[in-house]
């Protein structure tokens, strides 16, 4: 029966040459991982049954030569982005690439080494992986040390999403212990008030030495607040609470869920308005986007769903909603290329939108037979392939932030950030479907981002990728070291790495172990 499903779903994909995913139930979390990486285990895990929905992710075949040597290619550019910031600008949050200064706009906690931790630590790199962990034990967010308010959403999903993945990959109590501290510190910017009223949604704008002020903090958009913003912290918050036994952090998180999720529920729409009124619970305009400003909202339904290995079905089901509605009202085709556009119908696609080829790939894989649509696995496929087509079509072989899908693919607005999110979608799918092209699309962004942007002492962005070669901005974001260089290498890496039957990423890359209990 079993080779009979395999030919049928085989023949009826086969342009796309995807294989049919192995179904293996979900493990528990595997306690030893530190120690199971350290010795090249690469076996699979032998299944939970208390949610046997979930399911494992295909394993792929053992790595050829030219896959090891892909890889160690990819250490090195990582040990070069490390030694470029260590040497030039050790605890600031960034290093300005070209000229060596430094840059602080997380809150001068040295984000980059925070954000960087767990990808050292996964790639084998134990004398760098050591520096960052000596930084971290160093580190004070208490008063009265320099600080100033920063984004709530970055310093959740960088600051405390990477001291949590540095603990649940190396074990490191260190990293728990400052993830801790950090989320003493975010937890007040839940539960605000304004002029005695408790105000619906997290601060904006938080300083982490001196978080009290996010009683006061609003961002760049005044009275408004990206719903992606604040969407995008029950994964860090479950997860802290986990480990640490303190059921405060997750309760916050959990809470502020549930506000969303009422919001659907009583405005009837699924796919909702990007801007939220930020002292009431309404929605405040902007439009329907899957990226800039929504993105990981829906990333996080699905996502908790798995990190609850299943249980927490509202979430699965408000994520089936949302997805529903994206179909109808942002899914597209031009010149062959299927992309996921605006409302505007003005047939661009920014590159942020990417991850949801790998998002989409993910829910297909690991949602039960009930509530899989046929469609998730043939979008994300064909989402994916415009995304690299993004790529493969520009000048410079690196993808514009925005694209003009078309017959060909044009740049509609031409820097590059070094995102990670087509990476990420080749990641997943990969994994997924084991079909090797998406490792060799992989390699062939990577080498186009090594060739560019690479200078001095990092990577930097890129002015415009229409031109070759392209001018750099003296910029480089940390996700450079948590995601994109992450990315690049686990696709040329043993699935035993990093299993997605026990890790669910956060939107910044950052692994959050899969629990064997209901969250909501």
């Amino acid at each position: 029966v079993q080779d009979f499903f395999h030919f049928i779903l085989t023949t009826m994909c086969c342009v796309h040459r995807y294989k049919f995913p192995l179904l293996v139930h979900a493990s528990a979390v595997m306690l030893a991982y530190g120690v199971a990486l350290r010795a090249g285990d690469t076996r699979q895990s032998s299944g939970s049954t208390q949610f046997p929905h979930l399911r494992q992710a295909l394993p792929v075949p053992s790595s050829h030569s030219r896959d090891e040597s892909r890889a160690e290619t990819i250490r090195d550019a990582l040990r070069f982005f490390w030694n470029g910031y260590r040497k030039s600008a050790w605890g600031a949050d960034q290093v300005k690439p070209v000229t060596g200064k430094v840059g602080d706009r997380w809150g001068n906690v040295g984000m980059t080494i925070i954000d960087s931790l767990d990808t050292l630590y996964l790639a084998g790199l134990e004398q760098e992986f050591s520096q960052g962990l000596e930084f971290v034990a160093s580190l004070s967010v208490e008063p009265p040390a320099n600080g100033y308010r920063t984004s709530f959403f970055e310093l959740v999903i960088r600051g405390l999403g990477g001291l949590l993945a540095c603990h649940a990959v190396s074990g490191s109590p260190v990293c728990l212990d400052k993830a801790k501290e950090f989320g003493e510190h975010l937890l007040l910017g839940f539960n605000r008030s304004e002029g005695g009223t408790t105000l619906p949604w997290p601060a904006a704008y938080i300083d982490i030495r001196n978080p009290r002020d996010a009683e006061t903090a609003a961002g760049w958009m005044g009275n408004k607040v990206a719903l992606a913003d604040v969407g995008s912290n029950l994964l860090e918050f479950v997860y802290l609470s986990q480990a640490t036994g303190d059921a405060r952090f997750e309760e916050a998180a959990v809470a502020n869920e549930n506000r969303l999720l009422q919001l659907a529920a009583d405005q009837g729409k699924h796919l909702q308005q990007v801007f939220l009124r930020a002292n009431a619970r309404k929605s405040d305009g902007g439009g329907v986007s899957v990226g800039a400003y929504g993105d990981s909202y829906y990333e996080y339904l699905l996502k908790g769903y798995i990190q609850s290995n299943g249980a927490n079905r509202e979430l699965l089901q408000e994520f089936k909603a949302a997805m529903d509605e994206m179909r109808q009202e942002l899914l597209r085709e031009a010149g062959h290329h299927t992309y996921i556009g605006s409302l505007t119908g003005n047939h661009v696609m920014e590159h942020l939108t990417c991850f949801m080829g790998g998002l989409l790939a993910l829910g297909a894989h690991v949602a039960p037979k009930e509530d899989r649509e046929d469609w998730w696995l043939p979008t994300a496929i064909d989402v994916t392939e415009t995304c690299y087509q993004m790529y493969h079509q520009s000048p410079s072989g690196l993808a514009p932030d925005i694209a003009r899908i078309g017959e060909k693919i044009t740049s509609a607005q031409g820097d590059f950030r070094v995102r990670p999110e087509t990476l990420e979608s080749l990641f997943i799918l990969y994994r997924i479907t084991g079909n090797a092209t998406y490792r060799d699309m992989s390699w062939e962004i990577f080498q186009a981002i090594d060739k560019h942007t690479r200078t001095t002492y990092g990577f930097s962005s890129l002015v415009d990728v229409t031109v070759n070669p392209p001018q750099k901005k003296n910029s480089e974001e940390t996700f450079v070291g948590a995601e994109t260089l992450k990315y690049a290498l686990l696709i040329h890496l043993p699935v035993s790495v990093l299993p997605l039957d026990r890790f669910v990423l956060n939107t910044e890359a950052h692994p959050m172990p899969i629990e064997d209990r209901h969250v909501l």
